[in-house]
């Protein structure tokens, strides 16, 4: 089954007259289930495709279409609540809060959310559990290495079971 659909997607960076085109006239899908690597020599538009793919920004133009709805048609707000509810991200530098201990950085997107706190924690403690870090629940990220940091980052991405996770 088809969960994203990508139709004449293309993307420029830059201003008037200067106009970068990163992306041009992508046209591809991925199926449910299935694991895609997206690969290419450095400057070659992979992170921005991931970020239109994932909502985080809005395409020059062409439709990104995910669980048969189509993101670019949304506005920002809108784009990231979706990104919120179905896609986990685990960014390259981890994007964790330092501030926040492990559990309140887990916890963070349910927050927003505004979700029922109760039942998303005991879905942290199991994924606390089965990424060996429930220990670290209450450190502070400063106080972990970077492995365990990016074990925080996959729970936060999976604890709201996204439809779709990137690893960036």
């Amino acid at each position: 089954m088809e969960i994203i659909k990508l139709s004449s997607v293309s993307h420029t960076y830059g201003k008037i007259n200067e106009n970068e085109m990163v992306l041009k006239s992508i046209n591809l899908s991925y199926e449910q289930g299935k694991i895609y690597a997206i690969m290419g020599t450095s400057g070659s538009g992979k992170t921005t495709l991931l970020n239109i793919i994932g909502g985080l920004l809005k395409p020059s133009s062409g439709q990104v279409i995910i669980n048969n709805e189509d993101i670019t048609k949304y506005s920002a707000r809108r784009r990231g609540k979706f990104r919120l509810n179905n896609i986990g991200y685990i960014f390259q530098n981890f994007n964790l809060i330092p501030f926040l201990n492990v559990e309140e950085n887990i916890l963070l997107p349910v927050r927003i959310l505004k979700k029922d706190i109760k039942k998303c924690k005991e879905k942290c403690e199991l994924l606390l559990s089965q990424l060996d870090i429930t220990s670290k629940k209450n450190s502070y990220i400063s106080e972990l290495s970077g492995g365990q940091q990016q074990r925080v980052a996959i729970a936060r991405a999976l604890l709201n079971s996204p439809s779709v996770s990137f690893l960036l």
